[in-house]
């Protein structure tokens, strides 16, 4: 039975690490509310993530928000896979022998920063996917050919394990008058052999994850520590079955 409490606590001590600018970090509900996800967009996300997979987050200008849009959709993660920061080459070669786990790389980059991967690390980081771990990243490309380029030529990442990863999501910024708007734009799933892409009505989430993001919406949840035990609290409810699918 997981400990909720120790769940969300370490969870969300995690997440806090990616916080380059201080502040609240953002939840989901932040995102809906300022039009970067629509409820469909973040329902699928819930549903996806919350079985398992894996997902990278892309937009090439700094500043766009791909490390917060990939923290919000960190909440989705099950219960009891914890959130491991790629800080090194000797973290990742332990990964090997590690309970299921999700690994996070603060981003593919190059450069001394925290959980920063590129080169070797960056191999080992994918190849954690084959030990039946979930990999999180972002980095800065906007379509899934500019990220396999990046990670696949510019890295000695083979295609087979790009093509590991469940999820690529890409944002768009667009300038309105003195603002800056910023959405998802295109969401790639790898299914049946290739990447196909999220079209609202094509995708259809099961109505509970529908229902979840709406309430949370309506409740106006954006504390990232109420919306982590919220989603908790609903995977225990409605998603127990996963857990030990999960787990195995």
């Amino acid at each position: 039975m997981v400990d909720y409490k120790t769940d969300v606590d370490f969870h969300c001590y995690e997440i806090e690490k990616c916080n380059q600018r201080g502040g609240r970090m953002l939840t989901v509900v932040d995102l809906i509310k300022r039009g970067t996800l629509t409820i469909t967009q973040a329902s699928f996300l819930m549903e996806e993530i919350s079985k398992g997979s894996s997902f990278i987050v892309g937009a090439k200008p700094g500043g766009a928000g791909k490390t917060t849009v990939m923290c919000a959709l960190l909440n989705f993660l099950p219960p009891g896979i914890k959130i491991i920061p790629a800080e090194n080459m000797e973290i990742l070669e332990k990964g090997k022998n590690r309970e299921k786990s999700c690994f996070l790389c603060h981003e593919i980059g190059k450069g001394p920063y925290y959980a920063y991967l590129w080169g070797e690390e960056l191999l080992k980081f994918f190849e954690l996917k084959k030990y039946g771990h979930i990999i999180v990243s972002n980095l800065h490309a906007d379509t899934l050919n500019e990220a396999k380029i990046q990670i696949t030529r510019q890295n000695p990442v083979p295609e087979e394990l790009f093509n590991s990863v469940e999820l690529y999501i890409f944002l768009k910024v667009e300038r309105k008058g003195w603002e800056y708007s910023r959405k998802i734009d295109k969401i790639w799933k790898r299914e049946k052999g290739k990447y196909v892409e999220f079209v609202e009505g094509n995708f259809r989430p099961e109505r509970k994850y529908i229902d979840f993001i709406k309430s949370t919406v309506s409740e106006d949840i954006f504390i990232m520590r109420d919306f982590r035990k919220a989603f908790v609290e609903f995977f225990l409810q409605n998603l127990k079955g996963e857990e030990d699918a999960l787990k195995s």
